[in-house]
């Protein structure tokens, strides 16, 4: 996955939130059920990847027909396409390749409405 190579613990934003949760979790702790659900993953690590909740959240990307599925791809891909253009180096250029591979992706579906394949 391109957002391995991200390392979002030196981000302001990541650490400020990793304080959030230590703190919740200490006033709460059986919050750690809720923030060690896949949807609520700050990081994608080996143990993430195996869990099964995080395999029916992928699955989800691929639910409906091929033309409803290129279209969530073309779409998310010019949202971090344009999320690049706000960035600077090595973070634009990962957010750039995930851009391509959700184009890529929507393109597999092998949609049968030119208007999105051509998008």
């Amino acid at each position: 996955l391109i957002m391995e190579k991200y390392d979002g613990r030196n981000n302001k934003d990541y650490m400020e939130s990793e304080k959030a949760r230590q703190e919740l979790l200490e006033e709460d702790p059986s919050l750690k059920e809720l923030f060690d659900h896949p949807l609520n993953a700050n990081k994608i690590t080996p143990e993430l990847l195996a869990r099964p909740e995080f395999a029916a959240l992928q699955s989800l990307v691929y639910e409906g027909e091929p033309e409803e599925i290129a279209q969530n791809f073309l779409n998310h891909g010019k949202r971090v396409y344009e999320e690049s253009c706000e960035l600077s180096g090595e973070k634009a250029k990962i957010k750039i390749l995930d851009s391509l591979n959700c184009f890529t992706e929507g393109i597999e579906q092998k949609c049968k409405d030119n208007a999105i394949n051509f998008e």
